[in-house]
């Protein structure tokens, strides 16, 4: 889709070390441009993870800078924006509440965003200026990118357009100065505006070396820092150091690319619907087929149930079915049989529990809670509040639950032997009905028996009769 026009937008963002404002011009997606940018640092983060929640005090003083950039924002008449919150909103024990007060004094409401999504806005922007604007990246090699921050430290890995790998772990700069005996602690933000560089390991290896020993007072007097600067640089450094020791990598690209530059950027990409958009789509895909794999799923079964779900979720955009909602049904798809890995009596139950301990990339914990849900319910059962895991959804989701779960049963129903016979599938909506065109030369009774039963729910769910039809009946290409 190509804007009519330059979008203009506001990305606000409330972290441990500082509070910003991005206000910018989108044109396309290598054509966005800054209009203004206001940051302030501050102590938040020091706070949460000495106390686990945040004082009425410092949720006044977000109050307040957020009202500053609510005027910054009509000043320049930007009335598009979105407001974000990472580690110091999402892991206070007073969340709620602090939400609750934001809300409340300025009207704005902040979309909270868990680790794996915080970590897959920058690998975005990132995986993008790397391969397409820079080309610094062998496509025939892994490249790893390790996201050091106040919250954890994030592994992905690619290789050329595949994802091959991802882990976040809960061990960040902040964290990890809690195993320093320090009196004075305080945070910033890392790393240093420094774009892109590349280095040599060996060259950084040195650099370490070359202090015997990293200590805050030797990067005071080395490099005239602050005491809190080098306070939070020195763990990280470590954190650097230790890991590039361990996997031995070829060659080191820093890049100072930020949270918040990376949503920023993204939101525009991502309103105008730019395919680069479904790339990163098709690669999150591919990292949760290798975590199906794990689980040594029925891959070739998996794929049917993902392309005739994805075929009825494009059929039925008509009925309240938006596209990303889709997207959550091929997810749920690949791995509603990671359960069986565990147990093959109630294995919608294992499947759930794995699902929800798994950071599972380019989706946020309630999106996830989606796919959970689903896969919980995709082969017996149906949603009811009577369920403590559908209970706990938000009526928004448990709408989402339920139409995916519909689909998801009709599309298993499709290769209920597990054996492929369905070879192709039209879908055609007359007079309500929708007809499910099938193209097969076997015998297709379980299939047939299964799908009818479970055409019962969908007809609850989207209001209109589903038939299956062999293609003799109708011309199948």
């Amino acid at each position: 889709m190509t804007l009519p026009k330059a979008l203009r937008y506001a990305v606000l963002h409330v972290g441990s070390s500082s509070m910003s404002i991005t206000i910018l011009e989108y044109k396309g997606i290598d054509d966005v441009r800054v209009i203004d940018y206001a940051a302030r640092e501050v102590t938040f983060g020091e706070e949460l993870f000495q106390t686990s929640r945040l004082s009425f005090e410092t949720i006044e003083e977000i109050c307040h800078i957020l009202k500053g950039y609510k005027q910054l924002m009509a000043d320049y008449g930007v009335s598009r924006s979105r407001l974000y919150g990472t580690t110091v909103i999402r892991e206070a024990a007073n969340r709620r509440s602090i939400l609750d007060q934001i809300y409340i004094q300025t009207g704005m409401r902040v979309e909270v965003i868990d680790m794996p999504k915080e970590v897959y806005y920058k690998y975005a922007l990132l995986y993008y200026k790397m391969t397409n604007q820079y080309r610094l990246t062998d496509p025939t090699k892994a490249t790893l990118f390790l996201d050091i921050t106040s919250g954890g430290v994030g592994l992905t890995v690619w290789r050329g357009e595949s994802l091959l790998f991802q882990r976040n772990m809960h061990s960040g700069s902040l964290r990890v100065m809690e195993s320093f005996n320090r009196n004075q602690r305080s945070s910033t933000s890392f790393p240093m505006a420094i774009d892109i560089i590349t280095i040599e390991p060996e060259r950084f290896k040195g650099f370490i070396k070359s202090f015997d020993g990293v200590t805050a007072t030797k990067l005071i007097n080395r490099y005239k820092l602050p005491e809190y600067k080098a306070n939070i640089l020195m763990p990280t450094m470590i954190l650097f150091n230790e890991i590039i020791t361990a996997i031995e990598p070829k060659s080191l690209i820093f890049s100072s690319f930020s949270f918040s530059q990376g949503i920023s950027w993204f939101y525009g990409v991502e309103a105008e619907n730019n395919p680069f958009m479904y790339q990163l789509r098709e690669q999150n895909a591919q990292l949760a087929r290798a975590v199906a794999a794990r689980y040594h799923t029925d891959s070739i079964h998996d794929a049917e149930v993902e392309r005739f779900s994805s075929l009825f979720c494009k059929t039925l955009r008509h009925k309240g079915l938006p596209e990303r909602w889709g997207y959550l049904c091929r997810i749920a798809a690949i791995l509603c049989s990671v359960g069986k890995f565990v147990n093959l009596r109630n294995h919608g139950e294992h499947a759930y529990h794995i699902v929800m301990g798994t950071d599972i990339f380019g989706l946020s914990e309630e999106e996830k809670q989606v796919v959970a849900n689903v896969v919980f319910y995709h082969y017996k059962g149906t949603p009811s509040d009577d369920d403590t895991y559908f209970n706990s959804l938000t009526e928004l989701q448990k709408i989402q639950v339920t139409k995916l779960v519909a689909i998801i049963r009709v599309a298993c129903a499709l290769d209920a032997g597990s054996n492929q016979k369905i070879s192709d599938v039209i879908l055609e909506e007359r007079d309500n009905v929708l007809y499910v065109f099938c193209r097969t030369n076997e015998d297709i009774s379980l299939e047939w028996w299964t799908f009818n039963r479970d055409a019962e729910y969908f007809t609850e769910v989207f209001g209109m009769e589903l038939m299956l039809v062999r293609g003799g009946d109708r011309h199948v290409q």
